[in-house]
């Protein structure tokens, strides 16, 4: 028959392929049971550099300002002073230009405790609008962690700061440490009109104290601002209750205030819609989004 003459040819060639088969097969056999051998190890290897790096942690907060990074349970907060501040010296607190918002944590599998540290926001001279987004069952949420911002930008701070609260919903509930802050202006009922004190006073700075050379609030010689204040703007459940004048008012001062050491903080309440021709995204300066 034509062709039959190739067949031991054939069955040859098919022969040598399943040797070479069953070769590869032993190979990746020996491979797969190589890794399964030394995964054991990486395991422990990894393991090692992480607890070095979580002791590391560990020895930086406990010797860590408790204002700047700790969260209020660390037990350090029981010695906490406030910080000092000489503006005619070199020592004590400089400028925090970090700000706590919370906590970063890593599940880990074969660790009996997780890996935590400080999630840290931009702050002073990084000309940023803090913005704390919540909706639905989120909101206490977000209205705590503006009160813990409040609290702390108050300790980082201590008197060279002066706060606007605006809570035109809640007629000023979500601050029930205002009486304890070191200076606040005293709300008119309507958040434009507050807000006007601020924008006239990021104009007397800009006139007053920045040029090419000092372009910035915190840039300013200490003792040349030492009668002046970082102003800081809190905004809850932004933009409920909050009219198109205040709105607009208060995306001037976000945009506008951060060189004249103006702040805003924002709890942006998500499940209120703002007016039909103003976008959140109207905030120029950079943003930090919670």
């Amino acid at each position: 028959m034509f062709g039959t003459e190739k067949i031991p040819e054939i069955e040859n060639n098919i022969g040598q392929l399943r040797k070479q088969i069953d070769g590869m097969t032993a190979r990746i056999r020996g491979l797969i049971q190589h890794g399964n051998n030394h995964a054991g190890q990486f395991d422990e290897f990894f393991s090692r550099r992480l607890e070095n790096s979580s002791t590391q942690l560990t020895d930086f907060l406990t010797n860590a300002s408790p204002h700047r990074i700790l969260g209020w349970s660390a037990p350090q907060w029981e010695q906490w002073q406030p910080p000092l501040w000489d503006p005619g010296s070199t020592e004590g607190d400089s400028i925090p230009t970090l700000i706590r918002i919370g906590e970063l944590v890593e599940s880990r599998q074969n660790s009996a405790k997780n890996f935590t540290l400080p999630a840290l926001s931009p702050f002073i001279g990084q000309n940023r609008t803090i913005l704390l987004k919540t909706r639905g069952n989120l909101y206490d949420s977000g209205v705590g962690l503006l009160q813990s911002l409040l609290i702390r930008t108050a300790l980082m701070l201590p008197h060279q700061t002066a706060y606007t609260l605006l809570d035109p919903a809640g007629y000023g509930a979500a601050f029930p440490m205002r009486r304890h802050l070191p200076q606040v202006r005293e709300n008119s009922g309507d958040a434009r009109r507050d807000l006007e004190t601020v924008i006239q006073n990021i104009q007397r700075i800009n006139e007053s104290y920045l040029d090419a050379s000092t372009p910035s609030f915190e840039m300013v010689d200490p003792m040349l601002r030492i009668n002046e204040r970082y102003q800081f703007v809190f905004a809850a459940d932004f933009p409920n209750k909050y009219d198109r004048r205040a709105i607009e008012a208060l995306q001037s001062v976000a945009n506008t205030g951060p060189r004249t050491g103006a702040y805003v903080f924002i709890h942006y309440n998500a499940d209120h819609e703002l007016p039909r021709d103003i976008s959140i995204e109207e905030l120029k300066t950079r943003r930090s989004l919670i």
